[in-house]
């Protein structure tokens, strides 16, 4: 991190470079300058993609199977955050549902700019970093859901209340924690996972805010 005394150094050198006609002064300054612009911009552009990197994890199939006796028979099904290697999408097709999977790295398949496809249901385990306004297009699109998500937090913020407090939603609680992969059928095996997981839902369950699934 790029710390107080380092911007006031860098301060204390302009001020001085400012009070001379050096040439050389005035050029040294530059040269600094234009090194400070780099080492920070590199620092922000390294931060964002190990920020973008970890928002990336996969879902076991332990924590997909439960969900499936809550899905109407032969339903049509979009998982806006999936490829074809997804378990949501292998274990919905394998139940007989029609699954359309769309991704951000194939075929321009970004959420928020494509038109949704008809479907009975969404279902997937969106990134976590962005998921209000992930909850905000989902809420919007008045289709049912089910979003698999860290609950840590989750009435925390004033769009997330605002949505939830005039939606049909419910908490779908799965016994213990879900552990979820960095590749596809590659589990790390600890202790326990650091955060407990629950489907967020909308219009699945009739009347009911929490369900614990066995």
């Amino acid at each position: 991190m790029v710390t107080f005394p380092f911007f006031y150094f860098t301060f204390s050198i302009a001020v001085k470079c400012s009070k001379t006609s050096n040439l050389f002064d005035h050029l040294t300054f530059y040269f600094f300058y234009v090194k400070i612009v780099f080492f920070v911009g590199g620092k922000v552009k390294r931060w964002n993609l190990k920020k973008g990197k970890t928002d990336e994890w996969y879902t076991p199939k332990s924590a997909v199977k439960p969900i499936l006796k809550y899905i109407k028979p032969n339903s049509v099904i979009w998982c806006p955050f999936d490829t074809k290697d997804s378990n949501f999408v292998k274990l919905l097709n394998d139940n007989n549902h029609t699954v359309i999977f769309t991704h951000i790295e194939i075929d321009c398949g970004d959420f928020f700019k494509i038109e949704p496809p008809e479907c009975d249901y969404i279902i997937s385990n969106p990134p976590y970093s962005i998921r209000n306004k992930i909850l905000t297009r989902l809420f919007n699109l008045k289709i049912p859901f089910m979003m698999l998500m860290n609950v840590n937090g989750i009435f925390d913020s004033k769009i997330r209340w605002d949505l939830f407090k005039d939606s049909n939603f419910t908490l779908l609680y799965l016994k213990g924690r879900v552990n979820y992969m960095k590749e596809y059928n590659i589990t790390t095996k600890t202790s326990s996972p650091p955060f407990q997981s629950v489907y967020i839902c909308n219009d699945i369950f009739n009347n009911k805010q929490i369900v614990f699934d066995d």
